[in-house]
């Protein structure tokens, strides 16, 4: 039993030291049934009263395995009875939502696993959700990252803490969880398809882990200590790129916009994740990264990606200026003034009568104030160099299609204060224009 108190005091100092279950808190397990969930279950009802939280437990039959299944749940249910824990169980038809879902069984199992885990712990109140995740898991999930070619993320394989969810039993290893549960006298079930090599997870872990530990005994220990590595570069590269994000980005109608005169992977992945769009792998990144200016590629969701020479757009929808509570500001003034053209312009008050601010439209004519002839108004701003989606978002003052203000830009000649202007008016604009911070 020595050995027992042991790993109840090891897997303790694992919650505090990396505050994985803060005192006060719920703890949901997920039980399958299995040795390492049934050892996580009852390490942390041994340990709960000493690290202050409360803990529930949750089990989900996934309908693949029929009536063993239906054994492993009953077994579930009734250890947590005589354990006097409650357990919330759920159940899905994960090879229904694999059709449905177009993804691998596995792919849909987790999914609907922890969409179950979700919902239970915000029905119960639970802020953390433990998974028994242990130190062979952590050795398969590498070695299954690597053969995708993955990242610095990858390689960091799953982490102690993931949002709500966290692994307290990563650095210990299955046959001492199995070794704590024959010394309690807990029993297991076993699951039959973990016999099978029908997965890759299986296949790794039924012939590929056994050649490995001949090269070196503690191939598992080994890999898990270069996956921490590998998760301490990574939260390094993450928090440096948060520093270049930081006031370089904003949200728009249209999407999001980064500015920037260079796409660094981590930095782009990280500007796309706060952005909305979903998390990229290694060949979206390096696309995306190899954009020249002018280029444009597409992202998962439908968001497309645009750069500029300055900046790189994601663009997710369509937007236009909408003039409903405008932000302007209009006084009189005296003749002699003009303004800047970019957030205040002083022009003719009786030349505006009719004009409203409104969204560019096709077929806008512009006739710059300083220049002879007019142009299309698209040309005026390709010429001033203006994003092409920052181009809808711009207001502009104009009567009929013949645009008197370009608010950001320049005003036009056509309502000019000239010499025969008795009557002037300063027309001010409060709001935001697309590209400031």
């Amino acid at each position: 039993m020595l050995e027992s108190y042991a790993l109840e005091s090891r897997v303790l100092e694992t919650i505090r030291v990396r505050r994985l279950i803060e005192p006060g808190g719920r703890a949901l397990c997920a039980v399958s049934g299995g040795s390492d969930s049934m050892a996580l279950l009852a390490l942390m009802l041994a340990v709960r009263e000493k690290g202050g939280f409360a803990v529930e437990a949750a089990h989900f039959d996934h309908g693949m395995r029929g009536e063993s299944a239906r054994a492993d749940a009953e077994f579930v249910r009734r250890m947590c009875e005589a354990w006097g824990v409650p357990c919330h169980m759920g159940a899905g038809d994960v090879p229904a939502l694999a059709a449905q879902w177009k993804c691998s069984p596995e792919d849909a199992a987790r999914r609907a696993r922890y969409a179950f885990l979700d919902e239970t712990a915000e029905k119960c109140g639970a802020d953390r959700i433990v998974l028994a995740h242990q130190r062979e898991d952590q050795a398969e999930t590498v070695l299954l990252h690597l053969t995708h070619g993955c990242g610095l993320d990858g390689l960091s394989g799953m982490r102690w803490r993931q949002g709500n969810r966290v692994r307290p039993l990563l650095d210990v290893s299955r046959g001492e969880l199995r070794e704590y549960l024959r010394a309690r006298g807990i029993p297991w079930r076993e699951d039959e398809t973990n016999a099978q090599a029908c997965c890759a997870r299986n296949l790794l872990r039924l012939n590929v882990m056994p050649q490995l530990r001949l090269l070196n005994p503690r191939a598992d220990e080994a890999i898990c200590r270069a996956a921490e590595h590998a998760a301490r570069a990574a939260d390094e590269e993450r928090r440096r790129a948060e520093e270049r994000l930081s006031g370089c980005w904003r949200e728009t109608p249209y999407g999001a916009f980064w500015r920037t005169d260079e796409l660094a992977p981590e930095t782009a992945r990280r500007f796309c994740e706060r952005a909305g769009v979903a998390a990229l792998d290694e060949k979206q990144t390096e696309r995306l990264c190899a954009l020249a200016p002018g280029g444009e590629t597409n992202l998962p969701g439908g968001v497309k990606a645009f750069r500029t020479r300055t900046r790189l757009h994601l663009i997710a929808r369509e937007a236009r200026y909408d003039a409903g509570g405008a932000p302007f500001e209009t006084a009189p003034c005296a003749v002699e003034v003009r303004g800047d053209g970019i957030r205040c312009q002083a022009f003719d008050a009786k030349k505006l009568r009719g004009a409203i601010f409104r969204a560019r439209r096709d077929g806008d004519v512009f006739a710059p104030l300083g220049m002879e002839g007019a142009q299309k108004l698209k040309k005026t701003l390709q010429d001033a160099g203006i994003d092409r989606p920052f181009r809808d978002l711009l207001p502009v003052l104009a009567r009929g299609d013949r645009v008197l203000w370009t608010v950001g830009l320049k005003a036009s000649r056509e309502a000019a204060i000239d010499e025969t202007t008795t009557c002037a008016v300063m027309v001010r604009f409060t709001g935001k224009l697309p590209w400031e911070l």
